[in-house]
């Protein structure tokens, strides 16, 4: 255990000298973005690029959980064991918190600083 913390020490380390070394170069991106409003993004700004990065994790997450809670659902209706409907009731569930967590993460940022979620590297 005491290994694991000296590794993720040192890659945070690393992490942080890696983006400070990254503020002083223009990011170009090859595709524009397509973001979630349809509008694609074709500027060198990192910032607008991360910020869509994490609204297309949290979609990704919102589409895996209805995906799991489907999944859950025939589980539970298709199977007569009690073991299996357990199984079923528990990817539900499973799949209902990490929704709950993700759109939690969402909210407690943009309630605590909306501009907490506009990333802005190098200005």
């Amino acid at each position: 255990m005491k290994h694991f913390f000296l590794k993720t020490f040192i890659l945070s380390v690393i992490f942080v000298g890696k983006l400070a070394q990254a503020q002083r170069f223009q990011y170009q991106p090859l595709e524009p973005l397509p973001t979630p409003s349809g509008i694609q993004i074709n500027s060198s700004d990192i910032g607008a690029y991360l910020q869509n990065i994490i609204q297309l994790i949290i979609g990704i997450a919102g589409v895996l959980a209805v995906i799991m809670i489907v999944l859950g659902g025939v589980q539970y209706l298709s199977t007569d064991a009690i073991g299996g409907k357990q199984d079923g009731r528990k990817k539900i569930t499973n799949a209902l918190w990490g929704l709950f967590l993700a759109a939690l993460a969402w909210l407690i940022l943009n309630t605590i600083n909306p501009t907490l979620l506009d990333i802005k590297i190098g200005n």
